[in-house]
């Protein structure tokens, strides 16, 4: 990825101050979606699903509170790097309630967003991997019978209507 292509990293701090949240600009996925579609002859799109879910979401503008500029990335090892100790919370004056409310839910909408996303990629990983262990369970009782160390029972057979 060449410094074009590379993209520039944005942090908001929760209301607690006990975790950023690492953002990208949706012009800069809705770029990265037109390059991949143009060499891999695709259709991707961010869909009103994908909105709907806290994929992408829309910050009040609280100074206070808004996503400060981390720095660009181009590779997993830089994000890596960059979000180790992203710089503290800014000092300040601090907003007023109902701005703090808005800014609260949306910042929890998106971390909820996050954590289903991690749940779900865990469990899709959990169930490969249960796949997987029955298929080779299934290919060792085989070479077993067939190598004569499995004995095959009589009373076994498939009957198929």
């Amino acid at each position: 990825m060449s410094r074009a292509d590379s993209l520039r990293r944005y942090y908001a701090w929760t209301v607690d101050g006990s975790q950023p949240l690492i953002l990208v600009r949706d012009n800069q996925v809705n770029n990265l979606l037109k390059q991949i579609n143009h060499r891999l002859r695709t259709g991707l799109t961010i869909t009103d699903w994908l909105v709907r879910e806290g994929f992408a979401i829309r910050l009040p503008y609280i100074p206070h509170l808004y996503p400060r500029y981390l720095g660009r990335s181009s590779s997993r090892e830089q994000f890596d790097k960059m979000t180790l100790s992203p710089p503290k919370p800014m000092e300040g004056p601090q907003p007023d309630k109902d701005e703090l409310k808005r800014f609260r839910e949306r910042m929890e909408d998106a971390i909820a967003a996050s954590k289903a996303k991690k749940k779900a990629a865990a469990a899709n990983r959990a169930a490969k991997q249960a796949a997987q262990n029955t298929a080779m369970v299934k290919h060792l009782k085989r070479a077993q019978r067939y190598l004569g160390l499995r004995v095959i029972l009589a009373n076994t057979s498939k009957f198929y209507l």
